[in-house]
């Protein structure tokens, strides 16, 4: 199968058949997560292998949303300094109550962050 989003399904050997059990609403941007009694009564092994693999999909579908999100910030912001767009990444991810990833670094390196709380800056106010 080929991979045509991220996080979605690699060339390998096995073939891995749909699961039920994510529930989204869209309008609202609230899941949940209730899977069928055929994943609860797999050996621990298997159950830690699959959510492994569904981690790591949804790591590389959640750097996309962020990287839509910034170049959406972008976009509507035009001739904004990379200062500012930082900024406003930064403001929407608390809003949206995520830390963004650390693989965005270097895009918000321009941008002026509060240090950690108990940090010798921190200390210095």
């Amino acid at each position: 199968m080929m991979n045509t989003q991220p996080g979605g399904l690699d060339e390998g050997d096995s073939f891995p058949l749909p699961l039920g059990g994510l529930f989204a609403d869209l309008d609202t941007g609230e899941g949940a997560l209730q899977l069928p009694d055929e994943f609860l009564q797999a050996p621990p092994q298997v159950q830690l292998q699959l959510i492994a693999d569904w981690q790591r999909g949804l790591a590389r579908l959640r750097l996309a949303a962020f990287e839509r999100l910034y170049a959406d910030l972008r976009a509507r912001h035009r001739g904004a300094s990379a200062e500012e767009i930082a900024q406003r990444f930064q403001q929407a991810c608390r809003r949206l109550g995520q830390a963004w990833p650390p693989e965005m670094a270097g895009r918000l390196q321009p941008a002026r962050t509060e240090p950690a709380a108990n940090t010798p800056a921190s200390k210095n106010r």
